[in-house]
Formats: structure tokens, C-alpha cells, sequence
């Protein structure tokens, strides 16, 4: 097994199916593999964890491994021992895995050198958390359905990522795994909990207003103070009162994705009354004026219904029914609006007068003359 030491070193699309297929197994069978001998996997945390040591002596049980979980402040590191004598140590005691959390940016990549066992990067410093990046980004790709995990699946999503952005490994982790998906991704955070480097294919803000609308996933990250230094911000409250993701800010950002869809349910209607379907657009039209109730949309729609079931009632075309009507549609639909070099046909052609006695008569079944040939679909403006 190769060292898990960045987010952008992980091949995705075979964790995610393996991911699932464990899952899979542990839901049909809970009982824990028997290995065939004592397995250990060493959890060296440097720094103080909850979450992500747990969720790894949960994981080392369930495969069949036993977690051997080392501190900082109960081992020799309290006497000054080095990270690579501590990594020797582990694998001369044939450890399978290290899995390791350090507060030094780039410490698992020091301890990869002298290791001969897998290092598992479980977040260092401020710079990466790839173990945690793959499980929410497996958590996304089960809650949008599992698609194929070798295509760009999230491309058309926005994510939002709203905290505290300068210290955040997750973030930078997260931000490396749900673009090379395909997802739009927004970081949020007042302007001395921006990052001094910029991230690349990243949206910045400092409008958590603007990050979370139309978003389709917004994730909140934790203030790290053990890492701040002082005048960060100016007060708690301050940052609580345009930062904290509640459920007001979640509101206002679902109204601006109800809008949108209800501006394309509208528009979808007014398409299909104004090319000649009106089944179609009374349909899309009642769709509007249920869904969204209560609002111009649901108004406009009403309106419109009532007029095309008048028309219907009257025994009156719809508008759109007139050939020349949807052909100016199409075309404004094509090529924005219509500025035809010709008219229609039926306005160049004067109106037909009597026959006179020279005229010859036509003989239906002879073919029209190139002046007025006719194609199928298309109606003879001569009588």
C-alpha cells in the first residue's frame, strides 16, 4: 500500500467503489474479519483529536486490526524523541500502517522518508487532511446517487465552504478533491481568515450571503483558534453574527434556489405557448402556479393559463399555433431577437384577382411552376 500523504495523490474513483463495497460488506455481515495474525496499526497523534482518532480505531476494528494509538504527551516525544526515531521505532515492532496527526505542516511527507510501512496523513498543521476530504467527498457521491466516480459527477454543483479558511487543511484538502469533480466551489471567510497564498480554482468571498446561494452543498468549518494569533478578529460576536451558518442563512439561500427554479419552470412554459404547444404550456403553467404559490411567478402563470384556456373555450388558435409566429420564435430562440430580411409571404403577394379568359387554366395534375412551388409543411400563399 502506497503513503496517503495529499488529497491530490489519491486515486478516487477505486476508493469510492471500495469504500462502498465495504460498506456493503459490514452492513450484511457486522462481525469483524479474523486476520490471521495480530495486526497492528499505529494511530501517532501529535496533536489532540476526537473525530478522526476515532473514526480510525472504529475502521482498524472493523477490518480485523488492532489499533495501537500513541500520544505525544504519553510517550517518549514528552522526552524530546525525534518524529523519524519515533517512525523507526513503530515499524521495527512491525506496525502494517501509520496513521498520523501532527501539528508541522509537511511532517508525514518527513516521516514517509525513514518509514517502511504506509504513513496515512490524518491532517498536518494547517496544510492537509485528505482522509477527511475522501469521506466527504464519498458522503457527496452517495447523496447525489453514486455516479460513474471516473467522470467529472459534480460538475453544475456549487459547494460552499464558509469558517475559517487560513488555518483549514480540510478546506484546502476538499477544495483539491471537489474541483477535480468538477464542482464550483466557494470559499467564505472575513478578510484575516483568508489565506495569504491564493487557492487556485477557488471563488473567494467574504459574503456568506452570496457563498451559500444556489448552493447545492455548504459545508462549516470551526474557528482554530490554537492556531490564531491574537486580533484575528475583532470580536465573537462579530463573526457569529456574519459568519455562522444557522438555519435563517440556510433559508435565504434555498429562497434563491427556489426562485431560480421557478424562473425556469416560467420560462419553460412561455417556450412551449410561445412554439405552438399550448397543452404543454397550460401544464408547465399549472406546475408554476402550485409549486410556487404565493408568489409573482405563481401570478404571471395563472394569468397565463387562464388566457390559453379562453382561447381554447373560444375555439381561437393559440398564438403560437400561427406557422409564422413559431418560425419567428425559433428563430429568436437561435439567434436572439428576429430581424428577418423578408416578411412574410402573405403580405408581398397582392390579393389574388378573377381570372381573365387568356388566362390558361391550371391542370391540377401538372407540377406548380417554380414561381410558386410548394414544399410539404409549407402552405401555398397563391390560392
Amino acid at each position: 500500500m502506497p503513503h496517503v500523504l495529499t488529497a491530490a495523490e489519491l486515486p478516487v474513483a477505486e476508493l469510492l467503489r471500495r469504500a462502498d463495497d465495504w460498506r456493503t460488506r459490514l452492513q450484511a455481515n457486522p462481525t469483524p474479519p479474523v486476520q490471521p495474525r495480530a495486526v497492528l496499526i499505529a494511530l501517532l497523534f501529535y496533536e489532540p483529536s476526537t473525530r478522526t482518532r476515532a473514526a480510525f480505531e472504529q475502521a482498524s476494528v472493523l477490518l480485523g486490526y488492532h489499533p495501537l494509538v500513541i500520544t505525544a504527551q504519553a510517550s517518549s516525544v514528552a522526552k524530546g524523541e525525534s518524529l523519524h526515531d519515533t517512525v523507526r521505532t513503530l515499524c521495527a515492532q512491525g506496525v502494517r500502517a501509520i496513521v498520523m496527526r501532527h501539528p508541522q505542516a509537511g511532517a508525514p511527507q518527513a516521516a514517509a522518508q525513514v518509514a517502511t510501512a504506509p504513513i496515512l496523513n490524518a491532517g498536518d498543521g494547517a496544510h492537509e487532511h485528505p482522509t477527511q476530504a475522501m469521506l466527504d467527498l464519498y458522503t457527496l457521491w452517495r447523496h447525489f446517487g453514486m455516479p460513474d466516480p471516473a467522470t467529472r459527477w459534480l460538475t453544475g454543483r456549487k459547494v460552499a465552504i464558509v469558517g475559517d479558511i487560513r488555518h483549514s487543511r480540510v478546506a484546502r484538502s476538499n477544495l483539491t478533491l471537489l474541483t477535480q469533480a468538477g464542482a464550483e466551489v466557494w470559499l467564505c471567510a472575513p478578510p484575516t481568515l483568508m489565506p495569504d497564498a491564493p487557492l487556485p480554482n477557488a471563488m473567494l468571498t467574504h459574503d456568506a450571503d452570496a457563498a451559500v446561494a444556489n448552493a447545492d452543498v455548504v459545508m462549516a468549518l470551526r474557528l482554530q483558534t490554537e492556531r490564531m494569533q491574537q486580533g484575528l478578529l475583532p470580536s465573537l460576536n462579530a463573526y457569529r453574527r456574519d459568519y455562522q451558518i444557522n438555519a435563517e442563512r440556510l433559508r435565504r439561500a434555498k429562497q434563491a434556489i427556489r426562485q431560480q427554479q421557478a424562473e425556469h419552470d416560467l420560462r419553460t412554459a412561455e417556450y412551449y405557448e410561445r412554439t405552438g404547444h399550448p397543452g404543454s404550456a397550460v401544464f408547465y403553467y399549472e406546475l408554476v402556479r402550485r409549486r410556487y404559490a404565493g408568489t409573482r411567478y405563481a401570478d404571471l402563470a395563472t394569468q397565463r393559463k387562464e388566457h390559453l384556456l379562453a382561447l381554447a373555450q373560444a375555439g381561437r388558435p393559440a398564438p403560437g399555433n400561427d406557422p409564422w409566429a413559431i418560425l419567428q420564435a425559433k428563430w429568436k430562440e437561435w439567434f436572439g431577437d428576429p430581424q428577418p430580411a423578408v416578411t412574410p409571404a402573405s403580405s408581398q403577394v397582392p390579393a389574388p384577382t378573377a381570372p381573365t379568359q387568356s388566362a390558361p387554366p391550371l391542370n391540377p395534375s401538372s407540377p406548380p411552376t417554380s414561381a410558386t412551388e410548394t414544399k410539404p409543411g409549407v402552405p401555398n400563399p397563391l390560392p
